[in-house]
């Protein structure tokens, strides 16, 4: 008999794991709550099919949150999470703000750093002989050494 019962149990495809309850109470449950949705979509009245086939909650615990949670501290967490995400647009503002700053200090730097190497190609230009000053005066470009002698000029004012 043992024999039988463990081969019937390895044939078994769909395992009972609704707990004590059975099956044919399940499906009467099932069948109750399509039932339920039915009249509703006819009736077009408000009801909750799955509170109206399983009943209403127990006091002080709240179905689906598990063991021991109550609705007193779900409702502090609602509470603080407008504060955090007030705080949260707040910090997200300041970054932005920082990001622009930063954005413009690095165009700053750009344009630094490209007049230094136009003044320094020039130079060098100037310095191998392979451009005439004319050339610059036409060009309306200042000349490495007007550049320097306007940056020293603006250092000591």
């Amino acid at each position: 008999m043992s024999e039988t019962n463990t081969k019937n149990r390895k044939k078994l495809t769909n395992p009972h794991i609704a707990g004590k309850k059975s099956f044919s109470l399940i499906c009467n449950k099932l069948a109750e709550i399509e039932e339920i949705e039915t009249q509703m979509d006819t009736n077009d009245q408000s009801v909750d099919a799955f509170s109206a086939v399983i009943g209403l909650e127990h006091p002080g615990s709240l179905r689906l949150y598990g063991v021991g949670v109550t609705k007193t501290p779900l409702k502090r967490k609602a509470g603080n999470s407008e504060q955090s995400l007030n705080d949260t647009n707040d910090v997200v503002q300041q970054m932005q703000e920082r990001i622009q700053k930063m954005e413009k200090h690095m165009e700053e730097q750009k344009k630094t750093v490209r007049q230094e190497v136009i003044t320094d190609v020039i130079s060098q230009l100037q310095h191998a002989g392979l451009i005439d000053r004319n050339i610059l005066a036409a060009l309306s470009i200042p000349s490495p050494r007007e550049t320097c002698t306007s940056a020293q000029a603006a250092d000591q004012g």
